[in-house]
């Protein structure tokens, strides 16, 4: 018999990137996790990203949706034992500072654009593709906005990046946004 379990996790940016969760050294997923007994879905969220990544300054920009899937197997492949309904949100992190007090996670900014190719479950993958366009809208949002701030002229514009950009590494007159 399949048991099913409520999950929430989130898609969480940060200029232009995308905090991913490599576990147990074999698999990549976005931040989520189970709801304890009669937690909300968006605290549980919050608290499954804060306890894989360390990040736990997010803003709240909008609820994405709820998709299932099975638990990914130890040997890859859908273990058909747990069906998880799993609700996400977009975040904005207010810092990019990782740390997470989960062992067997750990936490890594990528570039939004190449997300998608590191998820290893299929369905994770697919949500993440159903979400681009949110996500680059929001990030061409705070582009714009930031373009207006007069200390961050001449800075790279993060949305023409064409892979992985390691936070940190801006130019000296940048500030993190």
């Amino acid at each position: 018999m399949t048991q099913v379990s409520q999950c929430a996790g989130g898609i969480v940016i940060f200029q232009d990137q995308v905090l991913v969760i490599h576990q147990n050294a074999n698999s990549w997923s976005l931040p989520k996790g189970h709801c304890d007994p009669g937690e909300d879905v968006e605290f549980t969220a919050r608290r499954e990203i804060a306890e894989e990544s360390g990040v736990s300054a997010l803003d709240l920009i909008t609820p994405l949706g709820t998709y299932a899937r099975h638990k990914l197997a130890l040997g890859g492949g859908d273990d058909l034992r747990e069906l998880k309904e799993i609700t996400m949100f977009l975040y904005r992190a207010l810092s990019p500072r990782l740390g997470s007090i989960e062992p067997q996670s750990r936490p890594v900014w990528v570039h939004h654009s190449v997300v998608a190719d590191l998820l290893s479950h299929p369905k994770d993958r697919a949500f993440y593709k159903s979400q681009m366009d949110t996500v680059v809208a929001h990030l061409a949002r705070r582009m714009a906005s930031d373009d207006d701030h007069p200390k961050r002229k001449g800075c790279p514009d993060p949305g023409r990046a064409i892979g992985p950009r390691p936070i940190g590494t801006l130019r000296p007159n940048c500030r993190p946004r």
